[in-house]
């Protein structure tokens, strides 16, 4: 058996064979004979035409084709007798057909791959910025071959394609030495030159064009060359590189943009971040303005490149607990993180995760600037709520249905949610918020990136932790392909916390707790989608949604960032735009605010006091830990106040008869126990003669020492008997109790005179011009009369009818010092045990909060003030009656916290009253009439006192 004949592997170019392919033919086969018998000359394919070649000044000139007589000879390929005859023409028509089917397959292949390469940069700036090189490649290079036909008219024209690297070093000549003409911000054209970067954009836009179009030029060899393999294109670039700083030197772009200074500072963040706020008005504006707000803050606080910013969806966001164990063992504080896998950096797909933590400053916090644009989205502008459910009927999704909710943009365009914001809109919303705030820098989408960066670094954060916050990438597959935790430093660092100190971190903000109300008020709709998830999941394996979970975890802790963060920007732009639409623009929103701002800050004040004699690795460490409890602390030492006070003052009542009884055991004791009756040292006593009908009296100056009233055997009392009843108008007699205490005088005439030691005689008084009160257990039939200051001069003896000189005298003292007119409003009571009278009294009637302090200072209707019968009764007045006493604790709830008000730092009573009068008396809606308002005092669940008290830390006088 011969063994298989073998083809030559080698072009043998003569008929006479070298040794060294006789000894190769021997050894390939025994069959195969040292010379062919007959050898079959084939001709190779021509070597294509080049339209262009160098001259010896190697410039690029037209190439002729040469005229020849008789066409070249190809050269020859001497091939073994096996290989196959000649084809015949039948043979020839197949190959020709093979040929076209393969080059129209060829022409396929190439058309789908530029499809999928124009999908690929569809949703890229640089698929703008490559066209926009490649046509002024060919505006160029047509003006110039024009110009060259027109200098020398038998030079050929040549086409701007197929580019290769002889065209596209012209074109480098020229564009980095003509001046780029720019446009300057105040209209004139700038005459800078190209850049380094400039040269790399062409270069790499020229030669994406040549990559996607050789296969059209076959026959040019230099169409199939890579740009950058050329001499001539590598050297173009190195130039630009070294000739950098010399242009930018020349140019005074290093000083005019700065180094350091080229980028965000926090005030210029804050004025853009407030101003999105404040200065939009209308609903479409509003949530235009909030979102515009949202991109800036999260480019800046997680490092984002613009195209980043722009193709985020709400699906791509969810919350992580970020384990912090500096804070305790298996502390976490809470973080937003978005999903990007088709950045600028990752081209194949990756999943890569960025976090931020809530700002320390609540003007450039990230995490509420975006949970403000959603609020804004359903809220404001009142978008309907998406539809969540999966579509199974559209075939082209599969399994798992139709997801139009992922579809939404965070940041999508102002008319369609469901498309992303082009660069040229995301470009010019940027500039506007730079030309509104007096923001000078020369980088647009892009700045936020170096800002984040730059503020991490400067709090602490390590150069891996920077570079992990923006995705930049690292040698090797650790990061890539394992490393998935977020960099804590980094977040904290970004954030404007020590990323050094983790153990630091503190944010009072967390700690307020939102009323339920305002809570249950955003995104309402939440719980019943959630509700309506699991029936879906119940019902179809196929409809489970991990992402959709997440985004309405997502939603609930962000209602309470919101109401946090929107309760301190309330405080400072009250008349922002925003806070018109509800649950802002309630009134349990503005306490919730106006409360919020005080505590933070006496957490903060409470924290810095108790812990600044540590030392400094421990104050941090329990700073958090202190401002939680000391919130609640302060909530239940409030309550259990309130409840204090409302025992003290029921133990009173109750132990007040025990007392009295207590006093009047033992022998003489009803003789020996008397109440202690306060007499002023100044009395208005009349010095000339009374008549009936009154006179006018003069204040004399009584010695301090000396007792009234005067012994009454100095004194005599005839006639009839007296009348105890009131007659005439009531007298609505008003002065403040806090006067006379402190000035120790009643109201007098205007002339004082001293008083000697011994009180001289005084005429006599007739029994007519002294009527008592009436008494309980004592009638009278005389006619009434006119009560003179003469009379407390004059205190009657035991008379006919019955009235003891006791009675008189306890009489005359009271009116000495409360005035006669006021007693007689009153019934009293005598009371035997304690030798004095006992007043009857009943709440009257208020139809404001404030009325409840006059009545107790000054007392209403003439009667005497509750703080006066307080002073000298204490609570004997009130006891017996239920309803009485439940009055009075009502009210006292309203004096103690005028009061707590009034003994504030640069507080008083007027300035207290007037916080209640304009707060509260003017809240009608939610306390129609006094009764609520002191219910809602009264409340313990309702910490009323706590948050009034907070509240008036805002107020302005």
């Amino acid at each position: 058996m011969s063994s298989p004949v073998r083809p030559l592997r080698f072009i043998q170019h003569s008929t006479t064979p070298s040794p060294l392919s006789r000894k190769r033919q021997r050894l390939d086969s025994s069959s195969v004979p040292s010379t062919p018998s007959k050898s079959t000359r084939n001709t190779l394919p021509p070597v294509p035409f080049s339209p262009y070649r160098f001259t010896s000044d190697n410039e690029v000139v037209a190439n002729i084709a040469p005229h020849l007589s008789t066409p070249s000879l190809p050269l020859a390929v001497t091939l073994p007798a096996t290989l196959p005859p000649t084809p015949t023409n039948s043979s020839s028509s197949s190959s020709a057909a093979m040929k076209a089917a393969l080059d129209d397959l060829e022409a396929q292949s190439h058309l789908i791959r530029q499809q999928v390469a124009a999908e690929e940069l569809s949703d890229k700036e640089t698929a703008r910025s490559y066209a926009r090189q490649v046509t002024n490649y060919q505006v160029w290079w047509d003006e110039n071959q024009a110009k060259l036909a027109a200098d020398d008219p038998r030079r050929i024209v040549l086409p701007a394609y197929p580019i290769i690297p002889a065209k596209v070093a012209l074109f480098l000549q020229y564009e980095t030495t003509r001046p780029q003409k720019r446009k300057r911000p105040d209209g004139t054209e700038s005459t800078a030159t190209l850049g380094v970067s400039g040269v790399k954009l062409a270069i790499s836009a020229l030669e994406n064009w040549r990559l996607n179009n050789q296969h059209k030029y076959p026959d040019v060899p230099e169409a199939q060359r890579g740009l950058r393999t050329d001499i001539r294109i590598k050297q173009f670039e190195s130039a630009a590189s070294h000739k950098e700083p010399q242009r930018v030197q020349m140019a005074h772009a290093l000083k005019a943009k700065g180094t350091n200074a080229d980028t965000f500072t926090s005030d210029d963040l804050k004025r853009c971040s407030m101003w999105c706020i404040t200065d939009f008005k209308g609903p479409q504006n509003i949530y235009i303005g909030l979102r515009d707000r949202a991109m800036l803050l999260t480019s800046c606080g997680v490092a984002f490149r613009g195209d980043n910013t722009r193709h985020l969806l709400i699906s791509d966001l969810f919350t992580t607990d970020v384990i912090m164990n500096a804070k305790g063992l298996g502390e976490t504080v809470p973080a937003l993180t978005f999903i990007a896998d088709n950045a600028k950096h990752n081209q194949t797909g990756r999943t890569d995760e960025f976090g931020a933590f809530r700002h320390r400053f609540v003007e450039l916090c990230p995490v509420g600037a975006i949970a403000l644009v959603l609020f804004s989205y359903f809220h404001v502008r009142n978008a309907a709520v998406l539809k969540f459910a999966p579509d199974f009927s559209d075939p082209e999704y599969g399994d798992y249905g139709k997801r139009d909710w992922y579809r939404m943009h965070l940041f999508p365009s102002a008319t369609d949610p469901m498309s992303d914001m082009s660069y040229d809109n995301h470009r010019k919303r940027v500039n506007l918020i730079y030309a509104k705030n007096g923001v000078n820098i020369s980088k647009v989408t892009h700045a936020g990136r170096e800002y984040s960066v730059k503020t991490a670094r400067e709090y602490g954060a390590t150069v891996h932790g920077a570079k992990a916050l923006g995705g930049w990438s690292e040698s090797g597959s650790f990061r890539p392909c394992y490393d998935r935790a977020l960099p804590l430093d980094a977040l904290l660092g970004a954030a404007m916390f020590d990323a050094a100190r983790p153990e630091t971190h503190f944010l009072a903000r967390e700690y307020l707790e939102p009323p339920r109300e305002l809570l249950g008020d955003v995104f309402p709709w939440v719980q019943d989608e959630l509700i309506a998830l699991e029936a879906r999941e119940k019902e179809n394996p196929f409809a489970r949604d991990i992402a959709l979970r997440q985004f309405f975890k997502l939603l609930v802790w962000f209602r309470t960032v919101i109401l946090q963060d929107a309760a301190l920007l309330y405080k400072q732009y009250p008349d922002a735009p925003l806070f018109k639409y509800a649950p802002f623009s309630t009134v349990l929103f503005q306490q919730f605010s106006a409360a919020s701002v005080q505590r933070i800050k006496e957490v903060e004040s409470t924290g810095n006091l108790a812990l600044k004699n540590l030392p400094q690795n421990l104050v941090r460490g329990f700073q958090g830990a202190l401002a939680g409890v000391s919130l609640a602390h302060r909530a239940e030492r409030d309550e259990t106040r309130v409840y204090i006070e409302r025992l003290e003052s029921q133990i009173q009542i109750l132990t007040q008869p025990f007392m009295q009884q207590s006093l009047g055991k033992g022998k003489g004791s009803r003789r020996t126990t008397k109440m202690p009756v306060l007499i002023p040292p100044v009395l208005s006593i009349p010095t000339a003669s009374l008549t009936t009908t009154g006179a006018s009296s003069s204040a004399l100056m009584l010695d301090p020492n000396s007792c009234l009233p005067p012994p009454a055997a100095d004194f005599s009392l005839t006639g009839d008997s007296i009348d105890f009843s009131f007659m005439g108008d009531p007298m609505d007699v008003s002065f403040s109790h806090n006067s006379f205490d402190d000035l120790g005088i009643m109201p007098a005439s205007s002339t004082s005179l001293p008083l000697p030691s011994t009180l001289p005689t005084l005429p006599s008084v007739s029994p007519s011009q002294v009527p008592l009160p009436i008494v309980s257990g004592f009638t009278s039939t005389a006619s009434p009369s006119t009560f003179t200051p003469s009379s407390l001069l004059n205190p009657p003896i035991a008379t006919a009818s019955g009235h003891t000189t006791a009675q008189i005298s306890a009489w005359n003292v009271l009116a000495l010092k409360y005035s006669d007119q006021r007693l007689r409003r009153h019934q009293w009571d005598w009371v035997e045990k304690t030798s004095s009278f006992l007043p009857r009294y009943t709440f009257q009637r208020v139809l404001k909060i404030t009325d409840i302090w006059t009545e107790w200072i000054e007392g209403i209707g003439g009667f005497l003030s509750v703080r006066d019968m307080n002073d000298t009764w204490a609570a004997r007045w009130r006891t017996g009656t239920q309803t009485l006493k439940n009055e009075y604790g009502r009210r006292k709830k309203v004096i103690d916290l005028i009061t707590r008000l009034a003994e504030k730092p640069n507080w008083n009573v007027e300035l207290a009253l007037r916080f209640i009068r304009e707060v509260y008396e003017q809240d009608t809606k939610r306390f129609p009439t006094v009764r609520s308002f002191c219910d809602y005092l009264q409340s313990t669940k309702n910490n009323a006192s706590v948050d009034i008290l907070d509240r008036s830390c805002t107020f302005i006088g």
